[in-house]
């Protein structure tokens, strides 16, 4: 079957199918960089949160 000889539903198929492809592929690099950012935001917020409390206890106590 030639590029003439295509309908347009198989073409638009075919575009659709290429989009979940990429679709597939950038939800997976997301998925695989998300957990390490979010434990690197839970380590800064955490020692933030005992530097403000340190501040607190040497401010008020």
């Amino acid at each position: 079957m030639s590029s003439e000889e295509r309908t347009f539903g198989r073409r638009l198929i075919e575009t659709l199918e290429r989009v979940h492809q990429r679709y597939n592929r950038a939800a997976g690099t997301v998925g695989a960089y998300t957990p390490r950012v979010v434990k690197a935001a839970e380590a800064v917020l955490a020692v933030a949160l005992f530097a403000m409390t340190a501040y607190w206890f040497v401010l008020y106590l």
